[in-house]
């Protein structure tokens, strides 16, 4: 289900930044689509991280889940942003956070780890590693809703 929902999300993806460069608005059942399929790969990578013991639910659902993705959608959306996705130029003013964010992703599993053995004596997930396992999450989504245009705020560097 999954690579099809993405293979599904990349056309919509497409297809609604050619219709913001012409009405400067992201459509909002694109929005909603675009968007729910991030929140679902973060359910899927807060399980995955430890973030809750909750198995992530196999196809998206209402239901509540302890990993909550909320981006909301803009008034209007950037033309200019969406003419350098269209042609694939805004993903070169992302290197900079997909350079820190494969580092920060290769510390959060070696931590990950560490934080799992810390689990099997105290029981508890250490908070400190919990808000930096959330805090690379949290980046992680604010740049990839600006590279589906879901944002046009260029994401901070920062973890929180």
């Amino acid at each position: 289900i999954a690579f099809f929902w993405a293979i599904a999300v990349f056309v919509v993806f497409f297809i609604s930044q050619l219709v913001v460069l012409f009405t400067a608005r992201y459509p909002e059942g694109m929005h909603a689509f675009v968007a729910r399929f991030v929140g679902w790969n973060n359910e899927i990578n807060g399980w995955f991280f430890g973030l809750t013991d909750r198995f992530p639910p196999f196809v998206p659902s209402d239901e509540e889940y302890p990993v909550t993705t909320a981006i909301p959608r803009p008034d209007t959306s950037s033309r200019g942003w969406a003419a350098l996705t269209i042609f694939l130029l805004k993903f070169l003013a992302l290197i900079p956070h997909f350079i820190v964010l494969y580092v920060l992703s290769l510390a959060q599993v070696i931590l990950v780890f560490v934080a799992n053995v810390i689990i099997l004596f105290t029981g508890s997930f250490p908070e400190s590693l919990f808000d930096f396992v959330v805090g690379v999450l949290r980046w992680q989504t604010r740049v990839t809703a600006f590279a589906f245009g879901l944002d046009d705020q260029y994401p901070p560097f920062t973890l929180s």
